[in-house]
């Protein structure tokens, strides 16, 4: 496990009282080296400067929602285009929770937050071990999250293709 004290983290988040307590309680835990954003547009910026461990992204953010800013973050070439993603959100509908891993998200974290349930995402989204795909249909950590017994293809669903071009790594 990474000591918390040598992660980088980045709050995405329009809320400037959402940001703050996800700062306080991370800060409380041990993680100090923050930065925040207001949206999507700075986060990019922030995100393509510095290389960040771990994002907190909220979903609902004007004028670019959480799911798109993941979308561009994940497909983007900045030095934290693979850094582990933890959506927020107050909406915790399954298809919600589903577009949000298909858009590249490691956890999914549902508000109102509490110090327990937001050190277990963030162990979750940093001590995963899942491989980082890119592919042409998504881009992300493998969304499965355990290995079929006996597999030994590249190919794992009638859906896959020979022709497309997976990069794991």
């Amino acid at each position: 496990m990474r000591r918390l004290a040598n992660v980088q983290a980045l709050i995405v988040d329009d809320n400037p009282q959402m940001r703050a307590l996800i700062r306080t309680l991370l800060r409380g835990g041990g993680l100090t080296r923050t930065t925040e954003a207001e949206g999507a547009d700075e986060a990019l910026e922030l995100a393509a400067a510095a290389r960040m461990d771990v994002v907190f992204a909220d979903w609902l953010m004007r004028p670019t929602d959480g799911l798109t800013f993941v979308r561009t973050l994940r497909r983007s070439s900045g030095r934290s285009a693979d850094a582990a993603i933890v959506m927020v959100s107050a909406h915790s509908e399954a298809s919600r929770v589903i577009a949000a891993r298909d858009a590249g998200v490691n956890s999914f974290l549902v508000k109102p937050i509490s110090a327990r349930s937001l050190f277990h995402h963030l162990s979750t989204a940093l001590n995963e071990d899942r491989p980082f795909v890119r592919c042409a249909a998504y881009v992300g950590p493998d969304r499965r999250r355990g290995a079929a017994p006996g597999y030994r293809g590249p190919f794992r669903r009638a859906s896959d293709h020979a022709g497309e071009v997976v990069e794991i790594g």
